[in-house]
């Protein structure tokens, strides 16, 4: 951080700044950053870490015993993630918020975000970064429209298991992608009125995003009305709510749809069909 404000100690610490350190200590994988990548390979600190970028509601009792297996009870992976929950806190890797976990400091949570979509920033063409960016701007509209066209091959690659937390993942991945270390992604993004799905921080600007599942009958109006909220306290005019239909038989053709929903104090709620 001290290289990164040439030593000097009146620099604003900005969003841009965190996600840069962030990327250096990636790369330059130090004692405890890389003890920290080795702690998260082990399957079931993974879905603690998820659980606390995302806050997914999928109970983590489903996730674990989805994904490694386990003829164990309910209760037997409950008092694993208990255990998992405290040895994390006693590591200092996270912290708790209330009755939310949440990592430790802003450095962790983006290398953590950083480790979950690594893979999946692999498979992310190299032609989107910086495309819908400026140097004052991102053409939110732009990327993704872009992203809805690129997100039906992922969907399929997972069919209709994926869980609660892939897209927001996934939707993570490809942003990270496209601005490459010059924006601030920060998953539940605390608005003042609750938490914002995910809100871009970008020269002064901050685009926030809203994700809900078709298949858990979503109230559109009430969504907007909930992202219009946070838009205010975030001094946002423009908003995006990306609704993912994970059940229905309905064609990619028909999934795809944009709707823009103006108010009269000039602000604006796209709602993507993904």
């Amino acid at each position: 951080m001290e290289k990164i404000a040439a030593n000097d100690y009146g620099v604003v610490i900005t969003p841009e700044i965190i996600n840069l350190a962030a990327d250096n200590l990636m790369k330059r994988r130090d004692t405890h950053i890389d003890s920290l990548l080795k702690i998260m390979s082990d399957p079931e600190v993974r879905c603690v870490i998820e659980t606390t970028i995302t806050l997914s509601t999928t109970p983590f009792s489903d996730v674990l015993s989805k994904e490694e297996n386990k003829e164990e009870s309910k209760a037997q992976i409950e008092e694993s993630y208990n255990y998992m929950v405290q040895y994390l806190l006693d590591l200092g890797l996270v912290k708790k918020d209330g009755i939310t976990l949440r990592p430790a400091n802003l450095i962790y949570a983006s290398v953590m975000m950083r480790y979950i979509t690594q893979n999946i920033l692999e498979i992310i063409p190299d032609d989107v970064v910086g495309k819908w960016m400026d140097r004052t701007k991102i053409d939110m509209n732009g990327l993704l429209k872009d992203f809805q066209k690129w997100w039906p091959e992922r969907a399929e690659r997972w069919g209709n298991d994926y869980k609660e937390a892939e897209q927001q993942v996934l939707l993570s991945a490809y942003l990270l992608r496209v601005v490459n270390g010059g924006a601030s992604i920060t998953m539940e993004y605390p608005s003042g009125r609750g938490f914002a799905d995910l809100v871009v921080e970008y020269k002064g600007n901050k685009y926030v995003i809203e994700l809900k599942l078709k298949d858990n009958e979503i109230n559109c109006e009430k969504s907007i009305a909930k992202i219009l909220g946070y838009m205010d306290k975030l001094s946002a005019d423009e908003g995006w709510l990306l609704v993912f239909d994970r059940k229905s038989n309905k064609s990619w053709e028909e999934k795809i749809t944009w709707e823009s929903h103006a108010t009269e104090s000039g602000k604006t709620v796209h709602v993507l069909g993904c």
